[in-house]
């Protein structure tokens, strides 16, 4: 860095040029060091941005689009500062820079959100003059996907520009004739499925006919580009429209398992066709492969076709049931593919199959524990036995960090909805392959330690992916199996914790916090033999550099003063020391909330060890929860408590916790229905009781 900071002053263009061009590289490289000093760095950029020198502006937005890409929340933040800088070089009269502008304006606008909506005007008329007037079919290809993305970004704010822009999209959605015809066609099709999604389905129905017979004649250009975009596009289609996109399939879903079962070739090694799935590879043939870095157009296709299959099943439901049977077929033979990015997206389809056919099945609740108390129907307990068995399998032998990270992520999800009948048979299975990633000893994390095949900080973040879903799973686990998991949980206490410390990257640190909080909620009382190890953590915790660690530590340590049977009142000026400094100076919304979240589970679990007069003043002023809602349970039902046993404080401020009440019911969301009905009764009985309160006569009127 030091070379960056001295030659980004160099009189000379050439070395101001090379230190964003160093820059770029060192984003890539070193990103949690470069989060850290964002706002020392990013000065830097902006200063090459407005030099004077196009070769300097061009690096400048190239190292931009690096920081966009590698960090796109973090850089969002600075929207203020960078867009102006960026549409500037938008009217820069060299095309390079131009084009190179609306990559990196394309990269902000993918973590920018809402804070689209104030440039929206001036970017999409910058976009469309550039669309209509760019020489550069790579310019013009930019310039579509940034619209895509400003779509995206703005959603139902799109809708009075949709009109304006998607004539230009179906032009370019029509081009045939060349390379470059192809590559604007592509581009200008997935641009349509962002702004179906943006501007939603009466908005879009009337040009759904048209756009999909384009996509369907793309299907038959001999381009595994197009029917990767076609592919997409459909499955943009299915979430917006969902049941109503049925009468496509009969035209859509052939071709799908056309691609799925397509012949891919190795035409650099081999004259013949060879079986790219990892279980049907000739000994003989190994050696050939050793060196073949495989990423083939055909391969890339089939996994938009596999996405494809998970989407239309999960939207069009019923009717894609006369497809079921060939889809899984297909699926199944693809989750041994060669290529990680295809086995991923079987893995992630086969278990949309699973949590579809779950969902049509009407089910009831499920309950805690194993072996499950309660059945579900014939087809979805036969198809757990037969993709919950394969996908362990798989998992063992599994070589790629990203597929593993897949499937704990898909286990994760499907267990929240289904409960423990998904993993009943295979519990020791699942616990075995966590205890391996834990102990860093899976054939995944194994595989390239001889350094050759990835770089050593692309090793470092999948292996904090890995961990981090590895994590997640274990929290899972201890939520549908309960207090029996505390077995399993007892080997993984140790293993987890290593990950809390300095030298561990800030991922692994939350995730470490955030899943030991999350396991105490699933397996609670079975937590105290723990309680004290876990206290010291959590507390030093709360301190930690990062904001979502101590945010992660406030709900810990909440959730482990409420649900272990050890006493842990005496304690209590610590604790409250420790949470005291999250609720002020923090910019995680989430860590207010789950500070404030904390503090209300101490209060639940020993009032008379709390300093009300002292600590209902600050806890008060946290409310409404900004974020996050969940820690609105324990917040109310200390609430709840206080009123009820009279606490002076809530009695003498009443005003201010009745408007807290109006904004908390002004959201659905924002409160569970009992408790929502808890509240209410509250405001009633505060209303009989106090009719000097006006209750009567303000919005909370409708309540009464």
């Amino acid at each position: 860095m030091p070379f960056v900071l001295n030659y980004i002053q160099h009189p000379q263009a050439n070395y101001r040029k090379a230190s964003m061009m160093a820059f770029a590289v060192t984003v890539e490289g070193c990103t949690d060091i470069i989060a850290n000093k964002l706002n020392e760095l990013l000065p830097l950029v902006c200063t090459g941005l407005q030099d004077p020198e196009i070769v300097v502006r061009r690096a400048a937005c190239m190292a931009l689009g690096c920081l966009a890409e590698e960090m796109p929340s973090d850089i969002s933040e600075h929207h203020q500062v960078l867009l102006p800088l960026v549409f500037n070089l938008m009217n820069d009269n060299n095309s390079k820079v131009t084009k190179h502008a609306c990559n990196a304006l394309d990269a902000i606008l993918e973590g920018l959100g809402a804070d689209i909506i104030q440039y929206l005007q001036m970017l999409m008329e910058k976009l469309l003059f550039l669309l209509d007037h760019a020489h550069e079919t790579e310019t013009k290809a930019t310039v579509i996907a940034a619209i895509g993305s400003a779509a995206h970004a703005a959603r139902d704010a799109f809708q009075p520009y949709f009109g304006e822009v998607l004539p230009r999209i179906v032009q370019f959605m029509s081009l045939k004739e060349s390379t470059d015809d192809q590559l604007l066609r592509g581009v200008a099709t997935d641009t349509a499925g962002s702004m179906a999604e943006a501007v939603g389905a009466d908005v879009f129905r009337p040009y759904v006919q048209n756009l999909m017979s384009l996509a369907v004649e793309q299907l038959y250009l001999d381009s595994p580009r197009l029917r990767e975009c076609s592919y997409a596009l459909f499955s943009n289609f299915a979430r917006v429209f969902g049941e109503e996109f049925a009468p496509y399939l009969p035209t859509i879903v052939p071709e799908i398992l056309n691609s799925c079962k397509a012949e891919e070739k190795n035409e650099n090694v081999l004259d013949e066709e060879v079986d790219l799935t990892t279980g049907g590879m000739d000994d003989d043939l190994e050696e050939d492969f050793e060196n073949f870095n495989f990423n083939s157009a055909i391969a890339d296709e089939k996994e938009f076709a596999v996405d494809a299959l998970g989407e239309l099943f999960a939207n069009t439901k019923s009717h894609f049931l006369p497809y079921v049977e060939a889809a899984l077929l297909e699926l199944q033979k693809l989750t041994s593919h060669l290529y990680d990015g295809v086995r991923k997206s079987a893995t992630q389809s086969l278990f949309i199959f699973l949590k579809t056919f779950y969902t049509m099945s009407n089910p009831g609740p499920w309950t805690v524990g194993i072996p499950a108390t309660y059945a579900v129907h014939e087809n979805v307990q036969r198809l757990i036995n037969t993709v919950i068995p394969m996908t362990l399998e798989l998992w063992k032998e599994e070589d790629d960090r990203s597929t593993v990270t897949q499937t704990c992520q898909e286990f994760v999800s499907a267990l929240r909805l289904m409960g423990p009948v998904l993993i009943s048979d295979v519990l020791e299975d699942i616990a075995q392959n966590l205890l391996e990633i834990f102990q860093k000893k899976s054939v995944c994390q194994m595989a390239f330690d001889d350094g050759d095949y990835e770089e050593e900080e692309d090793e470092i973040e999948s292996e904090s992916l890995l961990i981090t879903s590895a994590g997640d799973l274990v929290a899972a686990l201890c939520e549908v199996v309960g207090p029996s998991f505390h077995k399993y949980f007892e080997v993984y206490l140790p293993l987890i914790i290593k990950y809390y410390k300095p030298t561990k990257t800030q991922a692994e640190r939350s995730m470490a916090i955030g899943c030991l909080g999350e396991c105490i909620v699933g397996i609670k009382e079975a937590i105290t033999p723990h309680t004290e190890r876990l206290t010291q953590v959590f507390v030093k915790a709360c301190s930690d550099e990062d904001e979502l660690v101590r945010s992660n530590a406030a709900f810990a340590l909440g959730c482990l003063t409420m649900y272990t049977q050890m006493d842990l009142s005496p304690h209590y000026p610590v604790l409250l020391t420790a949470l005291s400094p999250l609720f002020s100076n923090q910019t995680f919304p989430n860590t207010v909330d789950n500070a404030a979240g904390a503090v209300a589970r101490l209060i639940l679990a020993h009032p008379d060890a709390v300093p009300l007069d002292q600590v209902l003043p600050t806890f008060t002023n946290a409310l409404p929860l900004k974020a996050d809602f969940e820690e609105n349970q324990p917040v109310f039902d200390c609430l709840f408590q206080l009123f009820q046993a009279h606490n002076s404080f809530v009695f003498s401020h009443l005003s201010q916790f009745l408007h807290i009440f109006t904004q908390v019911l002004s959201d659905q969301e924002q409160l569970k229905e009992a408790t929502r009905a808890h509240l209410i009764e509250l405001i009633r009985h505060l209303n009989s009781q106090s009719p000097e309160l006006n209750i009567g006569s303000s919005e909370l009127a409708r309540f009464l």
